[in-house]
């Protein structure tokens, strides 16, 4: 999205919320001036501003910007995903199920289980990262990856 389609975004949002640019600003922590920059896309706006004004005006981050708000809120997610799928994909080649378990109220795993025939192991999330970064270096893994390719 160019930043000239997230500017008329805030813009028609913010006029939704019937708030003034000087209003916005006030609520958000900047300028008028800023605001009027945003809403021409003239500037780059951080991606903390976008999470304030789209709580100033009631709509979501990706209300505002599209897809590129999580591409730019969380840039590294495509890769995190893609790495643990590796990794789950080379456990059920081994035999193992895996079942993640419950959610905290900041969206943190609490639980992994690993289940093979019938034996369980139960992780916690610190636990399972300590396991992912442990098995992406292993020899096995490696070797399998590459006759993946």
């Amino acid at each position: 999205m160019k930043l000239s389609e997230i500017g008329q975004s805030i813009k028609l949002h913010r006029k939704r919320a019937k708030l003034t640019q000087p209003q916005l600003a006030e609520k958000i922590g900047k300028t008028e001036s800023s605001i009027r920059k945003y809403e021409k896309g003239l500037v780059q706006i951080p991606i903390d501003t976008v999470d304030k004004i789209a709580e100033a005006v009631g709509v979501t981050g990706f209300d505002l910007m599209g897809l590129e708000y999580h591409n730019k809120k969380f840039p590294n997610i495509g890769q995190e995903v893609t790495g643990l799928k590796a990794l789950v994909d080379y456990l059920h080649s081994i035999g193992y199920i895996s079942k993640c378990t419950l959610e905290d109220e900041d969206g943190k795993k609490i639980s992994i289980e690993l289940i093979k025939g019938d034996k369980t192991t139960t992780f916690t999330s610190e636990q399972f990262t300590i396991f992912e970064r442990e098995i992406k270096e292993s020899v096995e893994f490696k070797l399998w990856q590459k006759q993946k390719e």
